[in-house]
Parts: structure tokens; sequence; C-alpha cells
């Protein structure tokens, strides 16, 4: 029975690693296609995971709500942050609060 039960805890920190994986590339790939959206410059290429918690998703299912910021510049001068907030792989909105323009984009 311990040894089912470790099997099991291993199994599922095996799949949040690796779902973290996914989501944090989808994650990239949205602050990427932002910053090249408003014309600004993505900074260090990466996005760094801020929050992670358990949502209801519409059909009732439990789905994971990640949060990632960013680094951006518009200036070369100044860094500014930016977020990716994500439910599943989807991604729900990306915030640049500095940008010249809009400070919500949807993708």
């Amino acid at each position: 029975m311990t040894t089912l039960f470790v099997l099991v805890v291993f199994g599922l920190l095996g799949w949040l690693w690796i779902s973290n994986l996914r989501a944090r590339e989808i994650a990239i790939r949205a602050a990427r296609e932002a910053c090249a959206h408003q014309h600004l410059q993505l900074l260090d290429g990466t996005v760094s995971s801020r929050q992670l918690h358990p949502y209801r998703n519409q059909r009732g299912l439990v789905g994971l709500r990640r949060t990632y910021q960013f680094e951006y510049t518009q200036d070369m001068l100044r860094r500014e942050q930016g977020y990716i907030i994500m439910s599943d792989y989807r991604v729900d909105s990306v915030v640049l609060p500095a940008a010249r323009t809009s400070g919500d984009l949807q993708i």
C-alpha cells in the first residue's frame, strides 16, 4: 500500500512538472507574439511563474489557472513588467500595463 502511494505521488508530481513545462512554452510564445504585435522587445526571452491555483471551468471540471510574468521594453532604457493569465493551456489575457496603446491585449 505504501509503495502504491509513493508511486501515485511521484506520478502526480511528474505530470504536474510536464504540464507546467508545456504551459510555460505556450506562455513564452504568447509573450513573444504580444510584444511583436505592440512593437516591443521581450527581454530575456522567457517568462516566470507567479501563481498556480485550481479553478473550475465552464463544465465544472477542475483545471489549473496560471499567471506568468515577463519583462519587456519600449525604449531600451526601462524594464516594464507584463503578465500572462492562462486557464489550463489556453491564454486568457496578456497584460502590458506600460505599453503605448491598449493595456490589455487579448490573444
